[in-house]
């Protein structure tokens, strides 16, 4: 079996007009000691097993795996998937549209080494734009911010909308990826790379490179296209902040940091969410967070539930308050007799 310092991840699903050029831009890099793993998320037969094999067959001394799954799961559990079966001791994701320039690797390596705290480090990218992707952030060209080195910081800015960068450029050790339990799946909006990120603060340094190290496409097949098709922004931020908040509220030293959280940005999140029209097409999900976030953060609760009072589902927001109490304490229960049968 040949073996491989850094595992490169790609999710595919309908990407085959793409995924050739990001594998070349692998197979391009000044650093070499690399293996890729990519998972087909039961997409339409595009051609993306043939790109594959065909790059496999040309780098015979790279381990290049292909899994199909048999049904769709969501990018997050390709990503998974993908982890599962890597082997390096990094892990760099690529998204089948986006591109790898040369270098990209070898930077990110000399930082790890430069600095043995370093969890991840990510870097700028340049963005590509075509067909609706046109409309995103007209006139920015790079995106990545710098990051916060002090822990609570760092969260907050995930929080805030103010640490954001492409996840074509991550880089981040396999322990760190392991201690935070993955990407998050089965996600209404697909905020798993961001709620990784704000979950890794938590177990080590973030590094960076304040240069463009990728491509980042933005196309009309592109999740952010998908998000300003539909302008459902404000709805998709209360959701990263409410699920990185009750994270928190479980890991050790994190309910502090949580609060504040609760406490300041989530409520403006949901302000701006319950004034945009299109909230109300997802008023199960905003209903059933907020009613979690109730009982994670009780001090939030009066807020929250004078918000919805002033909103039609006041009524489901105390069912959903009552449900999730009910299964706590099932939960609870189990875990009881559990520890008295050990």
């Amino acid at each position: 079996m040949i073996s491989a310092n850094v595992s490169v991840i790609i999710p595919c699903y309908k990407m085959g007009r793409y995924v050739g050029e990001a594998l070349e831009s692998v197979g391009s890099q000044t650093y070499s000691d690399w293996e890729i793993v990519v998972v087909d998320d039961a997409g339409p037969e595009d051609g993306t097993r043939l790109m594959v094999a065909e790059f496999a067959r040309r780098f015979p001394d790279h381990r290049v795996e292909f899994l199909r799954n048999e049904t769709n799961r969501g990018v997050s559990a390709a990503r998974n998937t993908a982890v599962h079966i890597a082997k390096g001791r990094l892990l760099a994701f690529l998204d089948p549209d986006d591109l790898w320039l040369p270098d990209k690797l070898l930077k990110q390596l000399q930082v790890f080494e430069a600095d043995k705290t370093a969890a991840l480090v990510y870097s700028q990218a340049r963005i590509l734009r075509s067909g609706a992707g046109i409309n995103f952030s007209p006139g920015i060209e790079i995106t990545g911010n710098p990051p916060e080195n002090e822990t609570t910081a760092a969260t907050l800015a995930v929080a805030n909308g103010m640490l954001m960068f492409a996840i074509s450029s991550l880089v981040i050790k396999r322990e760190t990826f392991d201690a935070v339990g993955g990407f998050r799946e089965n996600l209404p909006f697909q905020n798993e790379d961001r709620l990784l990120i704000g979950s890794c603060a938590l177990f080590g340094r973030m590094a960076w490179v304040s240069e463009p190290l990728c491509v980042y496409r933005m196309h009309d097949g592109s999740v952010t296209t998908t998000v300003i098709k539909k302008e459902i922004a404000h709805l998709v931020e209360f959701d990263l902040v409410a699920r990185i908040a009750l994270w928190l509220r479980y890991q050790p030293h994190g309910r502090i940091i949580g609060s504040q959280i609760v406490n300041g940005i989530l409520r403006e999140r949901l302000l701006q969410t319950l004034a945009a029209p299109s909230w109300f097409h997802s008023r199960d999900l905003l209903v059933d967070l907020c009613a979690q976030l109730t009982l994670a953060y009780p001090s939030a609760g009066i807020f929250l539930m004078l918000r919805f009072l002033q909103q039609s589902p006041a009524l489901a927001f105390g069912r959903r308050v009552v449900r999730h109490l009910v299964r706590r304490q099932v939960d609870t229960k189990s875990q009881r007799c559990l520890a008295k049968k050990i």
